[in-house]
Formats: C-alpha cells, structure tokens, sequence
C-alpha cells in the first residue's frame, strides 16, 4: 500500500476535507478512478486490459508472474470523517488478474478503513502489529477468522501476483503534518482460507 500521508495529512483540517469531499462528490473523477461500487459493477471475466483501463484508468502498479500474467493494482485513498472520533483513512482497492492472453480472469475489489486516533505525539492509525502476535502465527494451521480475532478486519483484500488471495493489515503513526512509520502484514491465503504465507515488515518514511 502507498499512499502519500504527506498531503493526506493536511486534509484531516475539516475545511479541507470538505473541499477535498465536495470535490469528489461532484463528480470531479469518475466513478471508474474513484473505484465506485457502481464502476466495480461493470468488471467481466474475459474483458481486455484496454476495456479495463477505459473504466479505470492506468493501475497503480502492475506486476508479472512467471506464467506471464498481469496482475494490475488500483488505489484510491482519502479520509473521512471531519471531528476526531469520525476520522480515518478509506481505502478503496481494485486488483485484476489477466490471463496470458490480456483477458481479465479474477479481479478483486475491497474497501477498507484505517480509524485515525489523536495521541500525544501526533496521531496513529490502525491496529497496532507487534512482533510478539506475528510470532504467534501458524502457516497451514490458522486461518482468516483466528487472523481477524488478533488483529481486527484487514486493512486490504486483494490478490497476490499468482492469484491467490492476499489480505493485509496496517498500523501507522506519525505528527499533523505527515506520516512518520509503521508497520505492515500481509498474508497469502490458500483455497482453505488458511494462512499459506505472510510477510511483516516495518514501513518508514
């Protein structure tokens, strides 16, 4: 997940939120680049990337596995909220899965908060990820509901570069005027739901 906390940050002001919020509503980017439920709608399996990118626009990132397919990622991050106990991040996820000949075989579209809490320091945002709970993880063994018990609902729902589903959760913090550090984990699902493989790494600016 990249998002620029830099410039996020300054919108957590509530006249600038509202712009930014006035902005989208009125119809500033399209449903498509705003990945709007409505947009998401009109995904088939056997589009083209072209078709795709007419809804949607240029992914975020793109990645090719050894098979040769394309794995396309989009991203819109924004927050919401204008008083403290209503803020967080909103981040709207889209990932298409081409097959080898440039036709969309999966596709996964996921929104997902980050509640931002005021402290001391600056802010933080997220369920804190200590290495003490990742320890406690088990590949084959736990699966998604025993994940969400420790660490709450993901922060992204997604798909890894062979398909396979991928779920990640994010703690950040950071001062009012940009994003400082945190952490990441992410997880790769087998067809069971259960954990196949994960990654846990810090994030800094």
């Amino acid at each position: 997940m990249r998002i620029k906390f830099s410039s996020l940050m300054g919108k957590l002001f509530p006249v600038t939120i509202l712009v930014v919020l006035l902005c989208v509503l009125s119809g500033c980017i399209t449903a498509g680049e705003n990945l709007d439920r409505s947009a998401v709608a009109t995904l088939q399996q056997g589009q083209t990337r072209d078709e795709v990118q007419k809804v949607f626009g240029s992914p975020k990132r793109t990645e090719i596995n050894a098979s040769g397919k394309r794995l396309d990622h989009y991203q819109v991050t924004f927050v919401r909220g204008t008083t403290a106990p209503l803020r967080a991040f909103v981040i709207r996820t889209l990932d298409v899965l081409y097959d080898d000949a440039g036709r969309a075989e999966r596709f996964k579209h996921h929104v997902g908060e980050l509640p931002i809490r005021i402290t001391q320091m600056g802010w933080e945002a997220g369920v804190e990820l200590n290495e003490a709970n990742i320890r406690e993880i088990q590949r084959e063994v736990h699966g998604r509901p025993q994940m969400e018990a420790m660490f709450g609902p993901p922060t992204i729902e997604g798909l890894a570069h062979n398909g396979e589903d991928m779920v990640s959760w994010y703690f950040i913090t950071g001062n009012r005027r940009a994003y400082m550090s945190g952490h990441e984990l992410m997880v790769i699902l087998d067809s069971s739901d259960r954990v196949k493989d994960y990654l846990f790494r810090k994030i800094q600016r």
